[in-house]
């Protein structure tokens, strides 16, 4: 826990000094073809993603995501594990880098042991949903994306629901 906490605060430092106004220009968009990201806050909380995107025309990209949870609270072990895809459509700017809105689908497997009954169960969940940010890449490579969406979350053993987020993500562009 100690060292995702120094980490995380050595990439928050290090992102402070790429908001400066000679550092933040941004990278020619014709040279960055794909990108790499993760979000570093999320492994304070036992939640570890990873996403890739390449751009497929001049203002759209595909980003293909990955994400793992393992959190022990105090009664229970939970476990998540999943992946998802969606199609940035970026507005007034070439891909991958600007404001941009886009449609995404997400499968989610859970699993968690409770200590106290001694039981387990099981759940999976379609998240369909959107998301609208900005995303900045530095002349050096060095990606930070911002954003927020909702998702209709749908699975057993729950009801159809809706649920906003907000996304922060670093990374690198190349």
């Amino acid at each position: 826990m100690k060292k995702g906490l120094i980490l995380t605060l050595i990439l928050l430092v290090g992102m402070l000094s790429l908001f400066s106004q000679d550092s933040m220009t941004e990278a020619p968009e014709e040279q960055i073809t794909q990108i790499l990201t993760t979000n570093p806050l999320g492994s304070l909380f036992g939640f570890y993603n990873v996403s890739y995107e390449r751009p497929l025309s001049s203002s759209g990209s595909i980003q293909v995501s990955a994400l793992v949870q393992s959190l022990d609270i105090i009664i229970a072990q939970v476990s998540t594990f999943g992946g998802g895809v969606a199609y940035r459509n970026y507005l007034h700017q070439t891909a991958p880098s600007g404001f941009y809105v886009a449609p995404s689908v997400s499968v989610l497997y859970g699993s968690a042991m409770e200590d106290i009954y001694d039981t387990e169960g099981s759940v999976r969940f379609l998240l369909v949903g959107g998301v609208a940010g900005y995303q900045w890449i530095s002349i050096g490579g060095f990606v930070v994306d911002i954003s927020a969406g909702v998702n209709a979350i749908f699975g057993a053993p729950i009801q159809p629901i809706t649920s906003p987020g907000f996304g922060f993500a670093v990374g690198y562009g190349w």
